[in-house]
């Protein structure tokens, strides 16, 4: 009986221990994004042997749209740190007012794409190879493969077009690459028997992009023209804090654009941010931050939110944050801010709820 006694309380324990682990853990994950980013920028810039360094994030990188050839800017990294590990005056109010710990949500993206730079994907916002449009001092590199195997390597030229020897000139400039593949394809084919042509793209012009408003770098930033709006946005170090991730302005090639980073950021719909081609003389506009709501409780990714007046309702704000952290049926308490600005508890709302600017939704279990 002793035996069966000590063998339930044993298992008891255990059953008392995983509970806390998992507890620990989850309470751990709710605020791990930003300061695991934190963490990792603290240690990069304690690091002095910069080859050493350099070498070892060397090893993560292979894309060939690389800005800063592998150097750490330490000076903007230092600065980026320093306005993550602050609380700003959005976090302050929100804090005050719900005696919570809650952060700004999104803005740590950026400060890791800083030191891993190749790991984007031309798929965020940069488009593919044949969707590039060509301009003059674009190289194009036509190898072939048959009786005789060449590689020519041709420039786009001040008339906008390529001489290929046996094909003659070929306009290309303003035209997709994939269009230009086709047609050089085509025509090799036709002129040189049991010859197969492969096309691909080689160097490609520089361009100038001006990026200005909350960014840590503005100011003219020369780029590749087939780098992205995430890419530029990186090379001006990312968005501040003060800054919107829903509202960024492109005005490129006559067009005007509205960027929403949270289609990126959150996942709410990844591939709806659009394949811009940044041209010469593009400019990038991250205007100040907008309306913000806050959520906090049983949720995977506390803390605060941008969004989009009279859009922006509780099941967004609940998709973006990753939902609840444990199953089950849950009641949405709203804390707001009358006209004076004296905050109150409001109640229960439901899910098509729509958010209002210094909302703060508590999840707790019904």
């Amino acid at each position: 009986m002793n035996f069966i006694n000590l063998t339930l309380r044993k298992i008891l324990q255990s059953i008392i221990c995983v509970y806390l682990i998992i507890n620990s853990l989850t309470a751990f994950s709710q605020s791990s994004n930003n300061s695991n980013s934190l963490n990792f920028l603290e240690s990069i810039l304690n690091n002095d042997d910069n080859d050493a360094l350099n070498s070892n994030l060397d090893s993560f990188n292979n894309e060939a749209d690389f800005e800063n050839n592998g150097e750490i800017d330490r000076e903007l990294l230092a600065l980026i740190y320093e306005e993550n590990k602050r609380e700003n005056y959005l976090e302050k109010s929100y804090n005050d007012a719900s005696s919570l710990n809650l952060q700004l949500q999104g803005y740590e993206f950026f400060a890791t794409q800083m030191i891993f730079p190749r790991r984007l994907s031309v798929n965020n916002g940069g488009g593919s190879q044949d969707d590039k449009v060509l301009s003059t001092g674009d190289e194009i590199i036509i190898a072939l493969q048959g009786p005789k195997n060449i590689t020519y390597k041709k420039k786009v030229n001040n008339d906008g077009g390529v001489l290929i020897d046996f094909v003659g000139m070929v306009p290309v400039k303003g035209r997709k690459f994939g269009e230009v593949r086709k047609e050089i394809e085509s025509r090799i084919s036709e002129t040189l028997l049991e010859t197969k042509a492969f096309i691909s793209l080689g160097k490609l012009k520089q361009i100038n992009v001006i990026i200005s408003g909350e960014v840590f770098k503005p100011g003219k930033h020369n780029l590749s023209s087939f780098s992205s709006i995430i890419t530029a946005l990186v090379k001006a170090g990312g968005i501040k804090k003060s800054g919107s991730l829903r509202q960024i302005k492109i005005y490129n090639n006559q067009k005007i654009y509205t960027i929403d980073l949270y289609d990126l950021l959150f996942g709410i719909n990844p591939t709806i941010i659009k394949n811009i081609q940044l041209m010469e003389g593009a400019i990038i506009y991250v205007p100040k931050i907008g309306k913000t709501a806050a959520i906090s409780g049983n949720i995977k990714q506390p803390g605060i939110y941008e969004i989009l007046i009279g859009k922006t309702d509780l099941k967004e704000i609940l998709r973006i944050s990753g939902d609840q952290v444990t199953p089950g049926n849950s009641k949405y308490i709203l804390q707001s801010f009358n006209s004076s600005g004296k905050s109150s508890f409001a109640g229960e709302v439901k899910k098509n709820y729509v958010v209002k600017n210094g909302d703060i939704i508590f999840l707790d279990f019904d």
